[in-house]
């Protein structure tokens, strides 16, 4: 059933609950795609994953808007959308926006809360300002909720993780 989150900036207290987020999702989304190992090893503890200091500077940063997506009083997801040399990554020209990041805590896939994020991160931009995501190439979930929002590939790339390099698809809007 789909739920209906409170999507907002992210607060200081909110630091918990994002990082239990971010490690779930990245366990449970990135499994049988990254190294199993250095996944498990990397999301073990959830403070050392996501460190208070990335958080903090992510949410000073004004060239990034740092969403949450809150249910029953617990974050569901996270989202931020960035522009600007400094936040963005090379493929992204400088008149655009890119979704860094889009997560949502596996209890709660496929209720809507990735888009509602999407959505807000986009209705934060300008009308005419062109958006921009990444995802690896092996993700099919990312790949076609990206498309489902009107995404279209248009290109790849390759990132690093965990020491590995994994091909990626790059879309537009």
């Amino acid at each position: 059933m789909p739920t209906d989150p409170t999507v907002r900036p992210a607060r200081a207290g909110d630091l918990r609950g994002i990082r239990e987020t971010l490690a779930r999702s990245w366990r449970r989304g990135y499994d049988g795609l990254l190294d199993a190992d250095a996944l498990a090893e990397a999301t073990a503890d959830p403070a050392e994953f996501y460190p208070a200091e990335r958080f903090e500077r992510k949410r000073a940063d004004d060239e990034l808007l740092f969403l949450v997506a809150v249910v029953d009083d617990g974050v569901a997801g996270v989202s931020n959308v960035a522009w600007g040399e400094t936040n963005t990554h090379a493929f992204v020209p400088d008149d655009a926006a890119q979704h860094r990041a889009v997560y949502v805590d596996p209890d709660h896939w496929g209720e809507g809360i990735g888009t509602a994020l999407v959505r807000r991160g986009s209705d934060a931009l300008d009308d005419e300002t062109p958006e921009y995501v990444e995802c690896l190439a092996a993700n099919e979930r990312g790949r076609r909720f990206y498309e489902s929002l009107g995404f279209e590939r248009y290109g790849g790339g390759t990132v690093e993780l965990f020491g590995e390099a994994y091909p990626t698809d790059r879309f537009r809007r």
